[in-house]
């Protein structure tokens, strides 16, 4: 079609999407950004009062591969936990291909999973578990006769006393 990419690549939408928690130990801010190495990541920062930012940004995750997208955060349980979408376990992984994509222009599989990380430390430290059973592709072109995708930017977390819901 006339807006197809000449690459013949499907690009889902990566936004710099940010979301923000408060709690008696200050404000907590994520978002996911690229890096130098063209890798998009989820990074949070943390003030003690909304107003100062003196730590640098720091990732989520520790993954060297896949992009990590769609965060948000909450607190809670006596955590920081964020929620976000991540792809490292893609085999065709390239910082310059969509996740689900190879290089030859063909789908490589749902290859997108849920990631919860949580935070005891305040943001110093993170621990990541996979929370979703089935893996997803955000390249499958939908939408009736529209050539791009829509794979959606809801995920959200909230912490309810002692429990973290999704």
């Amino acid at each position: 079609g006339p807006f197809a990419c000449d690459n013949g690549l499907t690009y889902a939408r990566f936004s710099s999407l940010s979301a923000v928690a408060a709690d008696a130990s200050g404000v907590h801010v994520v978002w996911n950004a690229r890096t130098a190495a063209r890798q998009s990541k989820v990074f949070v920062r943390n003030s003690p009062d909304g107003l100062t930012w003196t730590a640098p940004a720091v990732p989520v995750d520790t993954a060297a591969v896949g992009h990590q997208f769609f965060p948000d955060i909450t607190t809670g349980a006596g955590a920081l936990s964020v929620v976000f979408q991540d792809s490292r376990g893609d085999p065709s992984y390239s910082p310059d291909l969509p996740p689900g994509d190879t290089a030859a222009g063909s789908n490589s599989g749902n290859v997108v999973q849920a990631i919860v990380a949580r935070s005891t430390t305040g943001g110093a430290s993170w621990t990541e578990s996979q929370v979703s059973a089935l893996g997803t592709n955000p390249n499958w072109e939908v939408r009736s006769g529209m050539r791009s995708p829509f794979f959606g930017d809801y995920n959200s977390i909230s912490a309810v006393g002692d429990t973290i819901l999704m």
